[in-house]
């Protein structure tokens, strides 16, 4: 897939930014550089449960994304809408369904809550004490929703007051589930791989079908079989009386929900790219939402020319072509968790931040070695020629390397909210979030290379330069190791959320801990190509550096100095 080019002299026209319908300016290069897509943006900031409303619109529930969209698939082109943005009063929505009375439920997975959205647009909450809340089924007036944990329990919740019903517990991972014609609820056991049903007004669970792979929801179909979906990419047809499946579709791994609508439609979501799918009665599979990426968060570059993506619950490399893969996730064995940042190590190999605070070198189809564990708040990652891994201890506020055997020193302290780290030949270029600043540590000094920036995330050392993406201040800049020299290279960079817009902070919960923060990455190839995580989007973009012989366009870019005004823009 070819680079779109974004840097059209004269262009007006908004991006438009996946987070609560905002939007963003098209990016510039200043001074000859040009800035080009290499991964197009995603529609949604991944998909988990869906339902369809009154209204006949389908709503999916984003829990990375903290919000709610609605598809529209009345008319011949699918349109969306944003019903609950990022900072409304939802956080992580993870499944959703609709009541008698056109209110809609909402399990919120990382803060434990069961919340409400009622039809006049009022929200409250149901039920604040529900630890992982994930599947959620109705059935008229009746609501019941189950805890994705090590013995996770299903409840039966009363809306207009009581206390709750617990209808079974001691169940492994349960998730997406449905009540069918005769009043039984099946549910799957995600790890285990077995598929359960139990009364939904009492009586033992029991067991349906064992044997899947990582079943993660269930619809009920009108002749008594199932569909369920696998986030290995099955979409399985299950009859529970002779208690038999086969495979009904193959999608891309991730499945996460499906959805059987009124009129027969099945559609499958995809939690890792955000792809939403249409069965066909013959076949087909048709795509509604293309895949994109959940991030993307830190980005890496290989000695093939490859870019390496962290994006949270799984990673991508993409091809100097333009092909993307996504070699490992969430449930591939041995993968680390929920990926942050990622640097390459010499000898080829991905190593990974997460959130739990784990650095972790990873070898797909192989094995992880854990480098250390127990961090705080681990955000950007760069290893070194000399074996170790220096990494930017946010929580502490500490620069830290860990060596080839192991061992964690703390190189410094005292940083103010450090994201972004990058080894140079001087020392480690750090960014400083809280600050705004750009530091070179050297043995016990330290050096701003500038200042002035909103929110500067993702470092890359590339010659001469260091460079830097300000997320919030929307702008890309390079600041010379030796030399007092400071450049604005582009701006209105797609990266954080769009204007007037204040994104949530999701805590994460146990088997995916947080915080679930953002992390614009930035990545420098040897032919001086800057490759950044515009998550703002969902995109990665390149900016080229100047062709020489070629005037750079009249964009109006400046040069920036060192210090510049707040705001990561040109210094008038």
């Amino acid at each position: 897939m070819p680079a779109e080019d974004l840097s059209v002299t004269g262009a007006s026209a908004d991006l438009s930014a996946r987070y609560g319908g905002s939007s963003h300016p098209v990016p510039r290069g200043t001074d000859g550089w040009t800035v080009e897509r290499v991964v197009g943006p995603s529609a949604v900031v991944g998909a988990n449960g869906l339902s369809q409303g009154p209204d006949g619109d389908i709503y999916i529930a984003q829990a990375y994304g903290s919000e709610i969209s609605a598809l529209n698939l009345r008319d011949s082109e699918p349109g969306m809408r944003v019903v609950v943005a990022n900072d409304g009063p939802i956080t992580s929505p993870d499944d959703v369904a609709f009541g008698a009375h056109g209110e809609v439920f909402v399990t919120e997975v990382s803060v434990g809550r069961v919340g409400v959205r009622h039809p006049d647009g009022r929200f409250g909450v149901v039920d604040d004490d529900v630890p992982a809340a994930n599947g959620i089924a109705t059935v008229g007036s009746r609501l019941f929703v189950g805890e994705f944990r090590e013995k996770g329990r299903i409840f039966e919740l009363f809306p207009s007051g009581g206390p709750r019903r617990t209808v079974v517990e001691s169940i492994d991972y349960p998730n997406g589930m449905a009540v069918d014609g005769a009043g039984q609820l099946y549910f799957p056991s995600v790890l285990a791989g077995e598929i359960w049903r139990v009364g939904i007004d009492g009586g033992e669970a029991e067991k349906v079908v064992d044997g899947l792979r990582f079943p993660n929801a269930i619809k009920c179909r009108k002749d008594g079989t199932l569909l369920v979906s696998q986030a290995t990419g099955e979409v399985l047809r299950v009859d529970p009386r002779a208690r038999t499946y086969t495979t009904a579709a193959n999608l891309p791994v991730g499945n996460d929900n499906l959805l059987i609508t009124t009129d027969g439609r099945v559609v499958v979501t995809n939690f890792l790219s955000g792809l939403v799918s249409e069965l066909q009665a013959d076949g087909r599979i048709d795509q509604l939402l293309a895949p994109g990426l959940i991030g993307p968060l830190g980005l890496a570059t290989d000695t093939a020319g490859n870019v390496v993506a962290a994006d949270v619950w799984s990673y991508v490399v993409v091809t100097p072509g333009g092909e993307l893969t996504r070699p490992a996730f969430m449930l591939t064995p041995d993968f680390p968790g929920i990926v942050r940042s990622v640097t390459i190590a010499a000898d080829g190999t991905p190593i990974f931040a997460t959130t739990a605070g784990n650095v972790v070198r990873y070898r797909p189809r192989g094995s992880a070695e854990v480098l250390a564990s127990g961090l705080d708040n681990v955000v950007g990652v760069c290893a070194t020629s000399e074996g170790s891994v220096m990494v930017a201890e946010s929580g502490t506020g500490s620069l830290l390397e860990i060596g080839p055997r192991g061992q964690v020193t703390s190189v410094a302290s005292g940083l103010q909210g450090p994201t972004g780290v990058a080894r140079c030949s001087r020392g480690t270029v750090v960014a400083e979030s809280t600050t705004g600043r750009v530091l070179l540590v050297e043995g016990n000094s330290r050096r701003t290379l500038g200042e002035g920036l909103q929110q500067p995330h993702g470092v890359a050392v590339h010659g001469s330069w260091a460079y830097v993406v300000d997320r919030t201040g929307h702008s890309l800049h390079r600041y010379h190791l030796a030399e007092p020299r400071a450049e604005t290279i582009a701006t209105s960079l797609p990266t954080g959320p769009g204007r007037e817009f204040l994104e949530k902070a999701v805590p994460g919960f146990d088997v995916a801990p947080g915080p679930w923060s953002p992390f614009a990455g930035l990545a420098v190839d040897p032919r001086g190509r800057v490759y950044l995580s515009a998550d703002g989007e969902g995109s990665i973009l390149r900016v080229n550096p100047p062709q020489p012989g070629i005037p750079p366009p009249s964009t109006g870019g400046r040069a920036a100095g060192v210090g510049g005004r707040r705001g990561g823009g040109p210094t008038p």
